[in-house]
């Protein structure tokens, strides 16, 4: 006779459903984070644990001060933001309605910029299924806002949210056309059609004319500027417009990198 399953949980799962209780009331929290006027109370050990770039921004060049409870204010978008650090106790997704902003696949890209910059992996592969899963080609104002966001936050050679919205564009080419949103998508966005009509045509990527109109492309094309992201603390120490901080892994300035697609 086999013997009864238990019901405990083992140590792990007991401590990752303990760590959200610790979040919303600040219980033993050692470190307040400020973005978009919304503070955190957070704890030093479960972020530095989950993120090297925060581990560099605690304990690098930056390190904080360890008298006292520290205060730094962060130049995120305070949306994406918030769902971060919720998943950095929670380890899921907080739930959203259809009404919901978060449930739309604009958010979707944008969490998924926010997790990359902080590098992230677990929670940049659920924004990534979040986007597969909300993103509808015939829900078409929608489908191009997420367009255009995977364009301006994911780095050139990120290419995993292309490989989701690219093949519903070529699958559905006939009907998108017909509308005035993706055409003025593809006039504000010359690479894109480029890389549409590259992927219709199935000697890509050995046809080389496609390959010489891709680098004539790109040779054309005007970076964008972005906005940098900045930290800074009551203490004093800050991360302004003249700090280098391309040496963080997955730092893409404020929103991410900036993109132009090819």
């Amino acid at each position: 006779m086999s013997a009864p399953k238990s019901s405990k949980q083992g140590p792990t799962s007991s401590l990752n459903l303990s760590l959200k209780h610790f979040l919303a009331p600040g219980t033993y929290s050692d470190l307040t984070l400020v973005c978009g006027g919304k503070e955190f109370c957070v704890h030093k050990i479960i972020l530095d644990a989950q993120s090297p770039v925060l581990h560099k921004l605690l304990n690098g060049s930056f390190k904080i001060q360890e008298t006292g409870k520290s205060r730094i204010e962060v130049h995120d978008d305070p949306e994406a933001f918030e769902v971060l650090i919720h998943y950095l106790y929670n380890f899921t997704l907080p739930e959203s309605t259809s009404s919901d902003s978060r449930s739309k696949p604009a958010f979707a890209v944008r969490l998924y910029a926010i997790a990359d910059k902080y590098n992230v992996e677990p929670l940049r592969d659920m924004a990534a299924q979040r986007l597969r899963k909300t993103i509808d080609v015939h829900a078409v104002p929608a489908f191009v806002e997420a367009i255009r966001m995977v364009d301006e936050l994911t780095p050139p050679s990120d290419k995993t949210l292309w490989k989701i919205v690219l093949p519903l564009m070529t699958g559905n080419i006939t009907f998108l056309l017909g509308d005035q949103d993706f055409r003025d998508l593809l006039q504000d966005m010359p690479q894109l059609m480029y890389e549409l009509l590259a992927h219709l045509d199935p000697r890509y990527p050995e046809n080389s004319e496609a390959a010489n109109l891709q680098a004539a492309l790109q040779a054309s094309s005007i970076p964008f500027p972005r906005p940098r992201a900045t930290f800074s603390e009551d203490e004093g120490d800050s991360l302004d417009d003249g700090d280098d901080l391309s040496h963080f892994p997955g730092y893409h300035g404020t929103f991410g990198a900036g993109r132009r697609l090819g």
